[in-house]
């Protein structure tokens, strides 16, 4: 059911900014949380072991360093799951890593300082999420730390011997053409082929690859697997009333808000049109039908410029060797359809139990 309401001036189109211009390199920052955690975790990891391993020249002051990069690593994730603008966060994590690597080179008191070759570490991670102009940035704000670092233990002494942050602003320049490099090879096979260019969602070319991932870890830790398919009510006539340029706007809001809603690690796929699928490992039931029951209330309760839009939903789960693709795609898409013939802006559930 489609409504008027009276539009309302100071609305503004769902948010963007410089980290993320558009939804397309959101959704990029997002998908690339759950791949990029056992590599992030690793380099993470050996910076910790390489201060460690220089205590005694860092200082044990340096020690509080290490407790403020920990609570910045280990509540991340859950900061970007509450968070409307995951991008600041992810930013703000890998700045303050840079700013606690040079604050242990600044503590150490020579002209020499092998600590600050590891601000490239934060400079790479952030090639695994941001575009390039965002690299870049980020390995200028590490040159000016290294700079910064080395002018505390005295200017003097790092202009007579300049070696070292010599070495740090080349391999700082060196790392960011590299991974922006492949960053960017990424980025257009993935804008080619893994997003749909209206809403920077996933779209089906890859969605039973991925289902089958889904699948087999799912059985091997004997965790459901839950498919919720979604579907804007009456939406043929937003276009019909006012355009298909219209109707693509209407599109992207709703993708955004839904995108919103959930979590890093649940993959949200555009199908065509105005149907969506959002798949959920390790979910059960219960939750399928509450994460469903909050996007289609996100969807009726958003003002798209003067229109309210209702979506009808349908959830569908599966357990050990029930977890099959197409079985678990038709039950979702049947109990969609049968809210739509329940009224709309429904959500109804179908399980399958275990072969």
């Amino acid at each position: 059911m489609i409504k008027r309401r009276p539009q309302r001036g100071g609305d503004a189109p769902p948010g963007v900014g410089w980290l993320c211009p558009t939804e397309e390199h959101r959704a990029r920052m997002l998908d690339m949380g759950t791949r990029v955690i056992r590599a992030r975790n690793i380099a993470i990891g050996a910076v910790f072991a390489g201060m460690l391993l220089t205590i005694r020249e860092l200082g044990w002051t340096a020690l509080p360093l290490f407790g403020i990069a920990a609570v910045n690593l280990v509540t991340l994730d859950r900061r970007i799951e509450h968070s409307s603008r995951p991008e600041r966060v992810v930013a703000g994590s890998l700045l303050l890593m840079i700013a606690l690597i040079g604050a242990a080179g600044a503590l150490t008191a020579a002209t020499a300082n092998p600590v600050l070759t590891l601000l490239a570490v934060p400079v790479a991670v952030v090639a695994a999420r941001f575009r390039s102009r965002v690299v870049w940035a980020a390995a200028g704000v590490a040159a000016l730390t290294a700079v910064a670092a080395t002018m505390v233990n005295g200017a003097a002494r790092t202009i007579h011997d300049p070696l070292m942050l010599a070495t740090v602003l080349v391999l700082l320049v060196g790392v960011t053409a590299v991974t922006t490099a492949l960053m960017d090879a990424e980025w257009q096979f993935r804008t080619e082929s893994a997003l749909d260019p209206l809403t920077g969602l996933l779209n089906r070319k890859g969605l039973e690859a991925r289902f089958a991932e889904v699948g087999e870890q799912a059985r091997l830790l004997d965790q459901p697997v839950c498919l919720i398919m979604c579907d804007l009510d009456n939406f043929k006539q937003i276009n019909d009333d006012y355009g298909h340029e219209r109707g693509d706007a209407v599109l992207r809001e709703v993708s955004y808000g839904m995108r919103k809603s959930l979590r890093s690690f649940e993959l949200f796929y555009r199908l065509g049109g105005e149907e969506f699928l959002v798949l959920l490992p390790g979910v059960d039931l219960p939750q399928g039908i509450e994460i469903a029951q909050s996007l289609r209330s996100v969807v009726e309760s958003t003002d798209y410029s003067g229109l309210t839009i209702t979506a009808s939903l349908g959830v569908s789960i599966a357990t050990g060797d029930g977890i099959e693709f197409l079985p678990l795609y038709r039950a979702a898409d049947d109990a969609l359809y049968s809210a739509k013939d329940r009224g709309r802006n429904l959500v109804v559930s179908s399980g399958l139990a275990a072969a």
